[in-house]
């Protein structure tokens, strides 16, 4: 049987294991400790047998063990790694184990772990540096999250400084206190690299600091000034951390300088594009000002018989290409900042279009040309008509002004898919090449000739292209010497989802029109969607069927013979137990006529000829939900 160990054979054994191992008691006073843990610990703590564990690491320390302590003396075995600072000032990083013991009190089994930590550290610092750094769009960030990453681990203090016209100035995060701005100067010049090398870091001030400069395109920025205020020696690893911390930072602050100068440059082009905006807006107000007595005074001379016709032809018509320019010019102003606001609407093409032959008609007219439309109803598309009209009519003038007097001009129309497709064409000299690329660019134009003298500002193009993309539109340009054709595409509008017919009274209607031909049609339309319809030519008839029918809605023309609409309408309705939801049908649309036919019953009044989807949209509106 073996013998049992002496006290002296048991801390032989316990100084030959080589963790720093102790045994404190249940009162938190250290009994044992061996030889590795007086070796790492001793030049710290002297002799710590009998000393309480708060005695030995100090308040800050023991605050950091206690609750570890607390469960360990509750019989539970502890694991943990913390960062503990000891009384000399230093801060460690420690593993730690506690084993209970039977006596009431626990081993302790430490190992110093700082060296790991420290690597992981500054890994951590160079991840943490390249997140923070690529988030940094101004140069002023930047230097600070430079140094801010520098202090967090591997310096005390830290200062960056930048090299700013042939002298280096102080831009972040304190002084390091024995560093003057002409040692600084000199820093800059040793740490800047030859061409194409990695800034080396430079120890300095007898171990307690250590500087990088920041370099980008081999071009000198700054530098990094980094200090321990400790007597920290800088070993190799914390230099290539400075090293790559150096780089990282050198490309963050030559991204945050580049973003600077275009910040700066777009703001002058901001400023710019404002003051342009208001000299244009202030230059179509004082242009508008003459105008407006000028073309008062035309009127007055007219009213007044003053003779001089020509004369004031002349005037007028200069006045009203004078106001034609002025509206170009604060159009293009307000499409350019976004101004622009469409008022939308269902619009038939050859409506706009009809607008814009009329609009362009006297420029027409004065050189002579002859125009040709072939556009069909139909062409529905969702757009501002005013706009659009103005988008064509530019197109007209265009043709009109560039082309020689009495040629041909044709403005036609068709549906492509789904899109509506309008070309206008001219037989002029064409478009030159080199102007083809950049034609629909405010102020570009052709070289102008003798009668090409009203040739404008060159704005006509541009809006037209613009109005057109704010539809959601296209237009294409195909010239050739003899030749010029511009084709403006629109989105066709859809076509509205034809509502579900009624069972019963609401799924009848009667169309009544003297118009043979035109209810026979709108009859035949109605019932492909599944209307019950009958048809009347006069009002005797329309209440007999009326009676029988009795129908949920009636379509009525307004001017039929004998017993108009109006009149129809009443009888319908006083006559009828169920008197039918009234539509009236016009060719008249006036403001009267709406309150005409409101003041009779009707509660909708579409106009002559109907637009088929306007009136299965009202027709929808009108059956019960």
């Amino acid at each position: 049987m073996t013998p049992v160990a002496s006290a002296e054979q048991l801390i032989d054994i316990i100084d030959a294991i080589p963790a720093a191992v102790a045994y404190i008691d249940a009162e938190e006073h250290f009994r044992v400790a061996n030889k590795a843990f007086r070796g790492l610990y001793g030049p710290l703590f002297g002799d710590v047998i009998g000393h309480h564990v708060r005695d030995v690491f100090g308040p800050a320390g023991y605050e950091v063990m206690r609750p570890h302590l607390e469960r360990v003396l509750g019989g539970h075995p502890v694991r943990y790694v913390a960062r503990l600072p000891f009384p000399d000032g230093t801060v460690r990083w420690i593993e730690t184990n506690y084993t209970p013991h039977p006596s009431g009190g626990f081993v302790s089994e430490l190992h110093d772990v700082t060296p790991q930590k420290r690597i992981e550290e500054r890994l951590n610092v160079l991840a943490e540096a390249s997140r923070a750094l690529v988030a940094c769009r101004d140069r002023q960030a930047t230097l600070g999250t430079i140094a801010n990453m520098a202090i967090s681990v591997l310096a005390d203090w830290a200062a960056v400084y930048t090299l700013e016209q042939g002298a280096p100035r102080l831009v972040e995060v304190g002084h390091v206190p024995y560093l003057t701005r002409e040692a600084v100067w000199e820093l800059a010049r040793e740490l800047t690299p030859v061409a194409g090398e990695t800034p080396k870091p430079l120890d300095f001030a007898k171990g307690t600091g250590v500087a990088v400069g920041l370099v980008a395109r081999g071009e000198p920025l700054g530098v990094v000034v980094l200090a321990s205020l400790h007597g920290h020696q800088w070993d190799r690893d914390d230099l290539l951390v400075v090293e790559e911390l150096g780089r990282r930072a050198s490309a963050a602050l030559d991204n945050a300088m580049l973003f600077e100068q275009q910040r700066e440059a777009m703001d002058r082009l901001q400023e710019a594009d404002r003051r342009k905006d208001q000299f244009l807006a202030v230059l179509g107000h004082e242009l508008r000002n003459p105008l407006a007595p000028i073309v008062t005074a035309l009127d007055l001379m007219a009213f007044r018989g003053a003779g001089f016709e020509r004369e004031r032809d002349v005037i007028r018509r200069q006045s009203e290409y004078m106001t034609r320019l002025i509206d170009d010019l604060l159009d293009i102003s307000r499409i350019t900042r976004g101004k622009i606001e469409l008022r939308k609407e269902t619009v038939d093409l050859a409506d706009v279009i009809a607008k814009a032959v009329e609009l362009a008609s006297p420029l027409l007219e004065q050189r002579s040309h002859k125009l040709a439309v072939d556009v069909p109803r139909g062409l529905i598309v969702d757009g501002d008509p005013v706009r659009l009209a103005q988008v064509f009519t530019n197109l007209l003038n265009n043709a009109a002004k560039y082309s020689p007097p009495r040629s041909e001009i044709a403005i036609a129309a068709a549906r492509e898919a789904d899109e509506a497709s309008a070309t206008v064409t001219d037989n002029g000299p064409g478009i030159p090449p080199e102007l083809v690329p950049e034609v629909f660019e405010p102020f570009v134009q052709g070289k102008r000739v003798t009668d090409r003298a009203q040739g404008g500002l060159g704005l006509g193009l541009a809006l037209v292209r613009s109005l057109t993309t704010l539809h959601g539109g296209s237009v294409e340009l195909d010239t050739v010497p003899g030749r010029t054709t511009f084709t403006v595409r629109l989105p066709m509008a859809p076509r509205p989802a034809v509502a579900k017919v009624a069972d019963g009274a609401a799924g009848r209607l009667l169309v009544v029109d003297d118009n043979i031909d035109a209810a026979t049609m709108i009859a035949e339309l109605l019932r492909t969607i599944g209307y019950e319809v009958a048809v009347a030519h006069d009002a005797p008839r329309a209440l007999a069927i009326a009676d029988e029918l009795r129908p949920g809605i009636a379509l009525i023309d307004l001017s039929l013979p004998v017993m108009d609409g109006y009149e129809l309408a009443r009888h319908l309705r006083t006559q009828l137990q169920h008197p039918p939801r009234l539509v009236a049908v016009t060719g008249y649309g006036q403001h009267n006529d709406v309150q005409r036919s409101r003041a009779a019953g009707f509660e909708v009044q579409l106009g002559k000829p109907v637009d088929f989807d306007q009136l299965v949209t009202v027709l929808g509106r009108l059956q019960p939900s």
